[in-house]
């Protein structure tokens, strides 16, 4: 087996879903490079294949993310400018 740190991982009641900090999610993917996304899942507490394929697919946001983030919740304002103004 591979001496990989255990996953941290919390329940989200909310969704029901397993939720991984930003950091544990490059800790994954980096062993996905080298090993599979199967093996990597099996290693770090069963993760879903399919989640590790979409991690690898969004790396570079993540990258972007603070390592302690759960997950990129909310959009952009549109308006920023108007925003500004009204809370002023």
């Amino acid at each position: 087996m591979y001496t990989w740190a255990i996953v941290a991982a919390t329940v989200d009641a909310a969704v029901g879903a397993i939720v991984i900090p930003t950091g544990r999610g490059h800790t994954i993917t980096r062993c996905a490079k080298t090993h599979g996304n199967r093996a990597a899942g099996g290693e770090f507490d069963d993760i879903s294949e399919a989640n590790i394929r979409l991690w690898r697919r969004q790396k570079i946001r993540l990258e972007a993310l603070p390592r302690s983030k759960l997950a990129q919740r909310g959009q952009a304002s549109a308006y920023p400018e108007l925003e500004r103004q009204l809370v002023e």
